[in-house]
C-alpha cells in the first residue's frame, strides 16, 4: 500500500512538472511571437502559376483555416502545418478568394511568427470595428449573432438569383442567365450603402445590399456559378481587378460582370461584351489594359464566343430564361432614320424565333436622336414589360397583344425619355433622364401585376403612403426644386395642366387644411 502511495505521488509530482514546464514554454513561445498585419491584402505576384499548389501543398492548414473560419474563431492554429511568412499572404487570399460564403470575413490579414514560422491567424470579422484581438467576449458574441442574422439575408438572397436558373438548362443558359440576374442586381459603388463598411468588397455586398466592387461581383458571381453545378474560378489581376473565368465544355473562357454593368448604373442595363470572351478578345475589348496580367494564370484559348449568332450579342438588356423560352431585346435591326431598333423576341424550345413587339422609337437627343437603343426588358406571368422612349408598356407572350403601361407626364419627357426598367414587389422602377448617361431620375411606380392594374391612392398621396400629409407637400417642393426625389408624379398634378408647380403644392395643402382644392 505504501509503495502504491509513493508511486501515485511520484506521477502526480511528475504531471505538475510537466505540466509548469508546458506553462513555461507556452510562456516563452507567446514572449518570442511576432506580429504581422496587412490590410486589403491581395496576391503577392499575380503572374504566380504556382499559387494554388501553394494552397494545396498546405492542405492540412487549409481545412483548418476553413473550420476556424466556420466556426467564428478568433484565433486559427497552424503551429506545425508548414505555413511560413513567405506564403501565408498567398494561401490566405486563396482561401478567401476560393469560399465566397466566407462574406464575414474581411481580406485584413494578421498572423503570429517565430522565424519563418506562422504559428496563428487571426481573422478579422465584417461585424467588428476593431483590431484582431481587441474585441471582448461580450463583444463576441454579439458579433456572432449578427453575422447569423447576414447570413440568413445572403441564404434568402442567394435563392432569389438561383431561382434563374433550372437543371432543365444547358451550362451555357445558367452562365448567361445568372450573369443578367446579377447585373441587374447590383450597382457598382465604393461606397457601402449598407451597415458594413467593407461589404462592398465581399459577396455580401452584391448579394444582400445590392453595391459592391469589382472583388464583389466576382464572389457573388463564383458563388452563384458553383452553385449550379459549374467550375468557376476568381481572378485577380496586378491592376488589382477581379473577375471570373468558367470552364465550359473543357475550355476556360472569361466573364466579367463588373465591366458588364456600366457606371452610371441603370435598372435593366445588362451588357455582354465581356461574357464567355477569350483572352485575345478580352484584350481587343478592354483598351485600358485594366486586366493586366491575372492569377491564378490560367489561359482561355477557345474564341467560340468571340464572335457568331449568339443572341446575347445583340442586347443590351436581360436575356430572361422561362418555361424552356428565351426572351430578349434583338438590337441587330435598324430603324428607317438609322437608329438601333429593339425587337422583343422569343426562342422557343426548337430554336425558332418570334417577334412578340417592337420599339422604333428614337431617343431624343436636343435636336436629334442618339443612335442606340434604350429598350429593357422583364417578366412578369405571361406578360414581357418593356418601355419605349417615354412609355412602359407590356405584351402578352401568349397573343402579343400590348397595353400601356405607363407614360411620362407631357413636363418630363419633353426633355427626357425612359432608360431604365426594373420589376419591384407591386412597383415598377422607371429611370429617366435627359441622356443615356445621366444619373436617373427613378420613379417608383406602383403596379399590380395580377390584376394589371395602379393601386388607387388619393391625388396628393405622392409617396403612396395612403396618408395625405406635409410630408406629400415637402416631396413636390423638392421635386420642383430640381431635387432628386422619388414621387407618384401623375398624383402631384392637382390641377390636370401636366405641370409641377408650386400651384399643386398649395392644393395639396388646402385639402390638408380642410379647405376646397
Amino acid at each position: 500500500m505504501k509503495l502504491r502511495k509513493r508511486f501515485i505521488s511520484a506521477f502526480l509530482s511528475l504531471c505538475m512538472v510537466i505540466s509548469l514546464a508546458s506553462v513555461a514554454v507556452s510562456a516563452q513561445e507567446e514572449e518570442e511571437i511576432s506580429y504581422a498585419t496587412s490590410e486589403y491584402i491581395t496576391f503577392s505576384n499575380p503572374d504566380d502559376d504556382n499559387i494554388g499548389e501553394i494552397v494545396e501543398d498546405l492542405y492540412e492548414a487549409k481545412m483548418t483555416v476553413i473550420s476556424g473560419l466556420e466556426s467564428l474563431q478568433r484565433k486559427i492554429d497552424v503551429r506545425g502545418m508548414g505555413v511560413t511568412r513567405d506564403v501565408v499572404q498567398d494561401f490566405y487570399m486563396s482561401i478567401l478568394f476560393d469560399n465566397p460564403q466566407f462574406f464575414y470575413v474581411f481580406t485584413y490579414l494578421k498572423y503570429g511568427y517565430v522565424g519563418d514560422e506562422v504559428l496563428y491567424i487571426y481573422p478579422q470579422y465584417i461585424t467588428s470595428n476593431k483590431n484582431p484581438g481587441e474585441d471582448t467576449d461580450e463583444e463576441i458574441a454579439k458579433q456572432n449573432i449578427e453575422i447569423g442574422k447576414m447570413q440568413e439575408a445572403f441564404d434568402r438572397n442567394t435563392q432569389q438569383l438561383l431561382s434563374s436558373v433550372d437543371e432543365s438548362m444547358t451550362d451555357e443558359e445558367k452562365l448567361l442567365a445568372l450573369h443578367d440576374a446579377l447585373v441587374c442586381h447590383v450597382s457598382y459603388s465604393k461606397e457601402s450603402t449598407g451597415k458594413y463598411k467593407n461589404s462592398i468588397y465581399t459577396a455580401y455586398g452584391a448579394i444582400v445590399e445590392g453595391t459592391g466592387v469589382c472583388q464583389s461581383y466576382a464572389l457573388a458571381y463564383e458563388y452563384l456559378v458553383r452553385l449550379a453545378g459549374i467550375q468557376d474560378i476568381h481572378i485577380v489581376s496586378n491592376t488589382i481587378h477581379s473577375w471570373n473565368m468558367v470552364k465550359l465544355d473543357g475550355n476556360w473562357y472569361h466573364i466579367d460582370a463588373t465591366f458588364d454593368d456600366p457606371v452610371s448604373d441603370v435598372n435593366g442595363r445588362v451588357l455582354h461584351k465581356y461574357f464567355l470572351i477569350s483572352d485575345k478578345k478580352l484584350s481587343e475589348n478592354d483598351s485600358s489594359e485594366s486586366h493586366g496580367t491575372w492569377a491564378p494564370n490560367y489561359s482561355a484559348e477557345s474564341t467560340k464566343y468571340d464572335s457568331g449568332d449568339y443572341y446575347w450579342l445583340d442586347t443590351e438588356s436581360q436575356v430572361i430564361f422561362d418555361g424552356g423560352k428565351i426572351y430578349y431585346v434583338d438590337m441587330s435591326s435598324n430603324t428607317s432614320a438609322g437608329s438601333k431598333m429593339g425587337i422583343i423576341t422569343q426562342i422557343d424550345e426548337s430554336g425558332k424565333k418570334t417577334q412578340l413587339a417592337k420599339t422604333e422609337d428614337l431617343w431624343s437627343a436636343g435636336t436629334g436622336f442618339y443612335a442606340g437603343n434604350y429598350t429593357r426588358l422583364f417578366k412578369e406571368g405571361d406578360y414581357l414589360y418593356f418601355n419605349n422612349s417615354t412609355t412602359v408598356m407590356r405584351v402578352n407572350v401568349n397573343d402579343c397583344k400590348q397595353e400601356v403601361v405607363y407614360t411620362l407626364p407631357d413636363d418630363i419627357k419633353e426633355s427626357n425619355c425612359i432608360y431604365g426598367l426594373k420589376k419591384g414587389d407591386n412597383t415598377i422602377y422607371i429611370g429617366y433622364g435627359k441622356t443615356p448617361t445621366s444619373v436617373m431620375t427613378i420613379v417608383e411606380y406602383k403596379y399590380d401585376f395580377n390584376s394589371g392594374t395602379t393601386p388607387k391612392y388619393e391625388m396628393g398621396d405622392v409617396n403612396h403612403d395612403n396618408i395625405l400629409s406635409i410630408a406629400d407637400v415637402t416631396a413636390v417642393q423638392s421635386y420642383i426644386a430640381g431635387n432628386s426625389v422619388e414621387i407618384d408624379i401623375s398624383l402631384a398634378d392637382m390641377d390636370k395642366d401636366s405641370l409641377i408647380t408650386i400651384g399643386d403644392c398649395t392644393a395639396i395643402q388646402k385639402i390638408i387644411a380642410g379647405m376646397a382644392a
